[in-house]
């Protein structure tokens, strides 16, 4: 929660620690996927979210090792997305909405992960279908 409140209110002091700050949060998102510590797994996301918005561009070096656990955690229904309550999947779709949209990594990203857009289509659909629509 430190470091999402860092980023939010006091990017300036984020900006310069920027490449040591997000391996070591890609490093702890992983063990904590591992140990299915699911509230840790959602503040870790939203840490995610909050570095992408600060620095943007300077995030994409970290996309090939960030976006594949992102992805993992939103359809992996059988591990740790199964687990997760809904607050904490809204936070790793929020974190993939804002680490995609920040590094301008929209086209490339449908080319890369060609069967996230379908299962997203499919969840909207079930949430509006079931009144859960946010």
């Amino acid at each position: 929660q430190l470091l999402t409140s860092l980023a939010l209110h006091a990017p300036s002091l984020v900006e310069p620690y920027l490449a040591p700050v997000v391996k070591c949060v890609l490093k702890r998102l992983q063990d904590a996927m591992g140990d299915d510590s699911l509230k840790l797994v959602g503040h870790l996301l939203e840490v995610v979210g909050q570095l992408s918005d600060v620095s943007g561009q300077e995030m994409k070096p970290f996309l090939d090792d960030l976006l594949p656990l992102l992805v993992k955690v939103i359809q992996d229904q059988g591990g740790v997305a199964s687990n997760l309550k809904k607050e904490q999947l809204h936070q790793a779709y929020r974190a993939l909405w804002m680490v995609v949209g920040n590094t301008g990594y929209v086209n490339n990203f449908y080319d890369t992960y060609p069967s996230l857009l379908p299962f997203l289509i499919a969840v909207l659909r079930s949430d509006v279908h079931s009144g859960e629509s946010q």
